[in-house]
């Protein structure tokens, strides 16, 4: 793999290591007395791997909106059509999926308890708790032609100017809505607040040469959020008890954001290793990492009756031996329905 290429692929391999960690450890936060051992266990890992998704939506935002800013005329139609069979059959695939599962884990058995439990869901693209992360992907590629404009136009210095204006109100947007109640957004609303991730991830990764020598300065600034955010935690919980957490690590929270940023300008310049094995595990998660965000949490179900969780083993141990089976047996489901050419279609996009 070329260096350029390779950051792009350690960036899809470390998120989506990031995501297992965070829904691994979960369980430990929101289902522990607040405060305890366990709790503080859950949200140590849970806080530190915020940055997953954030950087999963600016690699997009890199790949799709710098190659479009390169054409001169761009073609709506053929564009749609190419995001469109890339990401529909996986989603449609997979809401299904997850519609049948929650049917049978809430025993949803009349049409009256199906359409009341799901209609919302719908809305929001929340229909399971991972997948609303494409149905907010797909609204950012429906706007994605006319963001490579600005891209391509604006010099970048008023296009950080812009970004950052957007992350202000974004921020102040999303943190409200624990407040005002307008957490539950039509999934179209949700994909413009993500829109600052995209738009940075294009501009991270046009001005990539220039970033190297901030590449150690943007790891710092990220562990001196992540850090930040465990101590305002603490410092703020009495205010706002259990909705602590949940604030302070949202996908939007200043500190988040800047964590994210960090990671990403840390990351986008690494070239391949001298390790064979280690690039061919890299290439291989890259490779599957959005079959192994799909179908980790069906994997992680499967553990869990059988014992094998965060929270039954409750010690850093749990995290680490849950988050390897889980990440192995999804790559080894992937690989098995990826040599089926139809099914292929529903983890790769």
């Amino acid at each position: 793999m070329k260096g350029k290429i390779f950051s792009i692929s350690l960036i899809r391999a470390i998120g989506c290591l990031a995501v297992i960690v965070l829904h691994v450890s979960g369980p430990l936060l929101h289902h522990s007395e607040s405060l305890s051992n366990e709790w503080w266990l859950g949200y140590f890992f849970n806080s530190m791997t915020r940055f997953s998704v954030p950087i999963f939506v600016m690699a997009s935002g890199a790949l799709i909106l710098t190659r479009l800013k390169d054409e001169s005329n761009i073609n709506f139609i053929s564009f749609y059509k190419k995001r469109a069979s890339k990401i529909m059959p996986a989603l449609i695939f997979w809401s299904i999926f997850y519609i049948l599962l929650q049917i049978f884990q809430h025993k949803l058995y009349n049409f009256t308890d199906i359409y009341e439990f799901f209609i919302p869901r719908f809305i929001n693209g929340n229909i399971y708790f991972h997948l609303w992360y494409f149905y907010m992907i797909l609204g950012l590629y429906l706007v994605a032609p006319y963001l490579s404009r600005l891209v391509k136009n604006l010099k970048s210095i008023t296009l950080r100017n812009y970004i950052l204006l957007g992350f202000a109100l974004v921020s102040c947007f999303k943190l409200s809505s624990y407040y005002v109640g307008n957490e539950n957004i039509f999934f179209f609303v949700n994909s413009i607040i993500y829109i600052p991730y995209f738009l940075m991830g294009a501009l991270i990764y046009k001005s990539r040469e220039k970033l190297i020598k901030y590449k150690f300065i943007g790891l710092i600034i990220s562990v001196f959020s992540w850090i930040t955010l465990q101590f305002l935690s603490f410092l703020l919980f009495p205010y706002l008890n259990n909705n602590s957490p949940l604030i302070m690590s949202d996908y939007l929270n200043p500190f988040v954001i800047f964590m994210s940023i960090g990671i990403f300008i840390y990351l986008i310049n690494f070239e391949d290793s001298k390790s064979f094995y280690f690039n061919k595990i890299i290439e291989i998660i890259s490779k599957f990492s959005i079959g192994i965000y799909l179908i980790h949490p069906c994997i992680m179900i499967s553990y869990r009756f059988v014992g094998i969780s965060a929270l039954k083993i409750g010690s850093i141990s749990g995290i680490v031996l849950t988050t390897f089976l889980v990440l192995f047996t999804s790559i080894i489901f992937c690989f098995t329905l990826s040599k089926n050419k139809y099914l292929t279609n529903i983890i790769q996009t």
